[in-house]
């Protein structure tokens, strides 16, 4: 379904492709933006933006660890997508 979002941009789904790689037996991974923005071969500023479009559209969630952290980014099922969606409109289960 990722790949016919039309709200995503393309380094979106290049992003999320590659976050599913490093997470391939888990449903989360951390690795450092320098270091996706490198393997993506795109530079940090697009990196960015691309992680906050899977933000907003629900296909990950993103945990800020701190100073000199990576942060964790958890890909969200179809059912945690519904579940995120709905917090944002203010709706309950």
């Amino acid at each position: 379904y990722i790949l016919t979002d039309k709200k995503l941009s393309p380094y979106a789904k290049l992003s999320y492709a590659l976050l599913l790689s490093y997470a391939w037996q888990k449903d989360s991974c951390f690795p450092g933006q320098e270091r996706m923005a490198a393997d993506l071969s795109v530079s940090d500023r697009y990196l960015r933006q691309a992680l906050k479009e899977l933000q907003a559209c629900n296909y990950i969630k993103v945990e800020r660890r701190g100073l000199n952290k990576t942060n964790v980014y958890t890909i969200l099922s179809v059912s945690e997508r519904w579940k995120v969606h709905k917090k944002k409109l203010g709706k309950a289960d």
